[in-house]
């Protein structure tokens, strides 16, 4: 018989040998330790009702002493009524096991007040996308195109780019506004964010430090018309390799490169060719 429980600490070492059998050498780089909220953490965080969780959780599917698959969701912003399923695993043909493991944790938050749950799937992989569309109806909602690019070149003509600024607490409102006229009108009911998500404080801080990630935050700022016209997100692990994430409105679609040009004249820097399928159920 299958039961859906907890992952324990002794279920990573068979987790990472379900992993290594089916794609060897990636192991290591999905279910390390490191990935886990794992003792005594995770008997803290299990007390705390699920608007205050802030933490990845994870359950397995288990036949007798046999792991059959794993799947991880986290809060998706402040206001916790929005969870991300940022991790599914499992193992060859249990095409129907990763049913039962999406439809659990759905009931589970569901029905403790969670509205909206999403996930990304890498388009290169089409039973995990009729999984969730198909057998759990999810919906898609928006593609995510990432690509890799080596020394940019600058563009001096670019006038407005001395508006670029770091974040402050007081543009979380202007920001929500970006956010929302980006967001196509069918889909911002269920993807909008909280004022709060843009509040990047000492607690973010100290959570980032936790992660190992080095983040810079920058707006465009248009002072003239009291407006913000983009957010650059820029993180990195080791100082090598970057992650850029930006919103731009309509008026500065054109200026993407030359703000990569301004702000991240940096060597190695990439961005990673993929297209990625963004789903959401609500």
């Amino acid at each position: 018989m299958i039961k859906i429980r907890k992952l324990k600490p002794a279920d990573i070492r068979k987790i990472q040998e379900m992993v290594e059998y089916i794609q060897p050498g990636h192991s290591s780089s999905f279910v390390s330790e490191d990935y886990f909220t794992l003792f005594p953490l995770d008997l803290f965080h299990n007390l705390l009702p699920p608007n205050m969780r802030f933490l990845q959780e994870c359950f397995v599917a288990a036949e007798d002493k046999n792991l059959l698959g794993l799947i991880g969701l986290v809060p998706d912003g402040q206001q916790k009524t929005r969870w991300k399923i940022n991790r599914l695993i499992l193992d060859i043909n249990a095409y129907e096991i990763g049913q039962q493991l999406i439809d659990f944790v759905v009931n589970r938050y569901g029905g403790s007040g969670v509205e909206t749950f999403i996930t990304t799937i890498d388009e290169k992989y089409p039973e995990a996308i009729s999984l969730f569309k198909n057998a759990c109806k999810f919906r898609s909602c928006s593609h995510i195109h990432i690509w890799e690019k080596d020394n940019l070149e600058i563009n001096t003509d670019f006038k407005n780019i001395g508006l670029l600024r770091e974040v402050k607490i007081s543009d979380a409102s202007k920001l929500r506004e970006l956010d929302a006229q980006t967001l196509f009108p069918q889909f911002r009911t269920s993807l909008i964010k909280n004022i709060a998500d843009y509040k990047f404080g000492l607690k973010n801080k100290i959570f980032n430090q936790i992660k190992g990630f080095k983040i810079k935050r920058f707006v465009l700022d248009n002072p003239g018309i009291n407006s913000i016209e983009g957010y650059v997100l820029i993180m990195s692990k080791d100082n090598k390799n970057f992650w850029a994430d930006i919103i731009l409105s309509l008026a500065y679609q054109d200026y993407y490169e030359d703000i990569l040009n301004y702000r991240m004249k940096m060597p190695n820097y990439m961005f990673i060719l993929e297209n990625i399928i963004k789903v959401i159920k609500s």
